[in-house]
């Protein structure tokens, strides 16, 4: 086989597989039915962005300060990059903090069901939170700090805003 021919062989497979993984995609029920049961080896994907279970909140984490007066301080969220710009289509290194707390946020909700509290606060989701959260700057008189996620839905006057998860307060080092 000549380079040319191998090289016309592999546009005719790459085109194929190409039409075949649009119309798995958005083909009919009976197309998607046919073809998966004959994909043994999985090549024709198949994306469902919303299903089974869609974001439905913007996710904010906030915490406050604890000082030695026993006074609490305002709510601060945390310092999350969210620079709306142009060329974050392409490019978008704000994506990873962003999906690292919707990962953390799900697996900590996932676990608050826990009967035993304490195994919920040594999970690895819920300690690299509270690792986030505690290497936040504090005013130097702090001596126990507290997070929240708070969900955010809707927009304008129709939005609401949702408390996720509340921990509870946890002792800084002086």
């Amino acid at each position: 086989m000549t380079g040319r021919a191998a090289g016309a062989l592999v546009a005719v497979l790459l085109a194929g597989w190409f039409v075949g993984s649009v119309l798995h995609q958005v083909g009919p029920d009976w197309w998607r039915r046919r073809v998966a049961r004959r994909d043994v080896l999985g090549l024709l994907p198949r994306w469902s962005f919303f299903a089974p279970n869609p974001g439905r909140h913007d996710l904010h984490v906030v915490y406050r300060d604890r000082d030695a007066a026993g006074q609490w301080g305002p709510w601060t969220e945390l310092d999350i990059q969210r620079d709306p710009r142009w060329w974050r289509a392409a490019w978008n290194p704000e994506r990873y903090p962003r999906k690292a707390v919707s990962d953390l946020v799900n697996a900590i909700r996932g676990g608050t069901g826990t009967a035993e509290p304490l195994a919920l606060m040594l999970s690895g989701a819920y300690l690299a939170m509270l690792s986030w959260v505690m290497c936040q700057p504090d005013s130097g008189r702090t001596t126990g700090r507290q997070f929240a996620v708070i969900g955010r839905n809707g927009h304008g006057a129709r939005r609401t805003l949702d408390v996720l998860y509340l921990s509870g307060e946890h002792r800084v080092a002086a």
